[in-house]
């Protein structure tokens, strides 16, 4: 059985339910061996997945590269490819250049001449400061260097990972750029798509994705394990990010088990069934994207490997 397509974007941009993540937290394209890299996008590409999303930050750049190399040996030229630009505080003064330089090396890496999805990959709030975008930044600067890059053929669809200031993401929304974002859902924090109940300790994220349908905005869901919290199991693969999860360190987060009826309420005994926590994440994700969407979703699996799961 193949995996089911969506339409993506305001173009309908034909995506699979469930893309492939080639981040640090399972760590398979950053730090695995070759021959699994390749068997597993060959039997991803085989189950019907053509996204794959990946970043410079990956691995400073490993992700990208591992990736393109082993679509090339698999002929797969149809993929879908989403990747990133993260701009450093000291790139703030000639934002544009900086994204353009971000794009041509990571379009290097992937051996593509464009990418299918390009995201801003910056904390956006309405002031900034540090490493973070201001609201400002973003649709006076950043806007305008993608718009130039699409013009060029570089990016086909623009997009942005929707963290920082709930107030500025849901601004960056209203604006309408950007084709796609990255919206983090799953059952400790659902905010993005449902109201929370009263002293949730999570950030209220107000039904982003509710606005971001009305704009005809596709949307990737990410952290949907929590970071590999929810993936079943503490432990962790040796290519697998070492970091747990703040959703494992915050106690507050884990005590939303104990006020949330239905669970698997694991927290914090570990010897609990660890087979209960990833299909539970799961029917809770996807039922609400096929609730509430008529098109556009995509669900991005970059599930840590687990000895015990």
């Amino acid at each position: 059985m193949s995996v089911e397509t969506r339409r993506f974007g305001p173009d309908g941009l034909s995506t699979s339910l469930l893309g492939f993540g080639c981040g640090g937290v399972g760590g398979l394209m950053v730090r695995g061996a070759v021959a699994d890299q390749e068997r597993a996008i060959a039997r991803a590409l085989e189950a019907g997945i053509n996204y794959f999303d990946t970043a410079v930050q990956y691995g400073n750049g490993a992700s990208e590269q591992n990736l393109g190399n082993a679509l090339r040996r698999l002929k797969a030229g149809n993929a879908l490819i989403g990747t990133k630009v993260r701009l450093r505080s000291d790139e703030f003064g000639n934002i544009a250049a900086a994204v353009a330089a971000s794009l041509e090396g990571s379009l290097r890496r992937l051996q593509r001449d464009q990418a299918d999805i390009f995201y801003l990959h910056n904390e956006i709030t309405l002031h900034g400061g540090g490493e973070k975008l201001s609201l400002r930044q973003v649709l006076e600067e950043v806007v305008p260097a993608f718009q130039s890059l699409q013009a060029a053929g570089k990016l086909r669809l623009p997009g942005w990972t929707a963290v920082g200031e709930t107030e500025a993401l849901h601004q960056v929304v209203d604006a309408g750029f950007f084709g796609g974002a990255q919206v983090i859902y799953n059952m400790l924090n659902p905010s993005a798509g449902t109201a929370l109940p009263t002293g949730h300790p999570a950030q209220d994220y107000r039904q982003l994705l509710n606005r971001m349908q009305e704009k005809r905005m596709g949307a990737v869901g990410i952290r949907v394990l929590a970071g590999g919290a929810l993936s079943g199991s503490a432990q962790r693969h040796p290519v697998a990010s070492p970091r747990r999860s703040r959703w494992v360190r915050d106690k507050p987060m884990r005590t939303i088990w104990a006020r949330r009826p239905g669970c698997c309420r694991w927290w914090p005994r570990a010897s609990r069934p660890p087979c209960q926590k990833l299909p539970f994440a799961l029917r809770l994700a996807i039922p609400r994207w096929e609730r509430s969407w008529s098109a556009w979703p995509v669900w991005r699996s970059s599930r840590p490997h687990s000895r015990s799961c």
